[in-house]
């Protein structure tokens, strides 16, 4: 495996956070629009 990648889009929940503390794992954040 190479590389994870969240895409956050607004969410409310922890999921961003949680997801940049694993090694491996890119986050984009999204803006609701």
């Amino acid at each position: 495996m190479d590389e994870i990648i969240v895409i956050d889009n607004a969410s409310t929940d922890a999921t961003k956070k949680i997801a940049e503390t694993y090694p491996g794992v890119r986050v984009i954040t999204e803006h609701n629009k």
